[in-house]
């Protein structure tokens, strides 16, 4: 059975895929979100609108900022999901809470919504490498400003929420990862 045909049998999902800095949640994401039916909800676009408007001054700032953009995201999910389709969004949160502000934004999601949760694993080595160099620095910080944005967003507070899925990222190509969150989110019946 192929992917496309795997995924629309499974019905709509929303797909939180949630990870350290430099996991690699924008490239799943984007990865997923070519596949028919699932649309992509950028959590950063909406972060940084809010960032926009307050500054990134003090940590409470911050949180007001990353809770705008969680808020925001999760309107724009519950919007396409009324409309049938399937969501992936690649989220900055840290726990369970944060993760109830997404999905519950905008009232709950219709009941015939899958929630998969998606938890990408890298070793600070390997997410410093990724975040400081050329290619990956998106948003194209001299490597001093890289260095420190990264240690600031590695630092951040982490922890698991109930019914993740945990895919390991380390030593893996970008479609060996896609694999592995495909068959997360529409498993293949046995």
């Amino acid at each position: 059975m192929s992917a496309d045909k795997k995924l629309r049998d499974h019905g709509p999902a929303f797909v939180v895929i949630r990870g350290k800095a430099g996991s690699g949640k924008s490239t799943l994401a984007q990865s997923i979100a070519r596949q028919p039916g699932y649309i992509r909800v950028d959590y950063d676009a909406e972060m940084a609108r809010a960032y926009h408007r307050y500054g990134v001054g003090t940590e409470e700032v911050r949180d007001l900022a990353r809770q705008e953009g969680r808020i925001a995201a999760g309107r724009l999910a519950r919007s396409h999901l009324a409309e049938g389709r399937s969501v992936v969004c690649d989220a900055d949160v840290r726990d369970s809470r944060e993760l109830s502000d997404l999905t519950s934004y905008g009232g709950s999601p219709p009941p015939n919504v899958r929630l998969v949760v998606l938890r990408l694993g890298i070793s600070r080595e390997e997410a410093r490498r990724r975040k400081v160099t050329p290619e990956w620095n998106e948003f194209r910080l001299s490597p001093g400003t890289a260095r420190r944005f990264f240690e600031v967003m590695w630092n951040y507070p982490f922890t698991r929420v109930e019914g993740e899925r945990p895919i390991d990222v380390e030593e893996k190509s970008p479609e060996q990862c896609l694999g592995e969150a495909l068959q997360v989110i529409a498993p293949s019946e046995a």
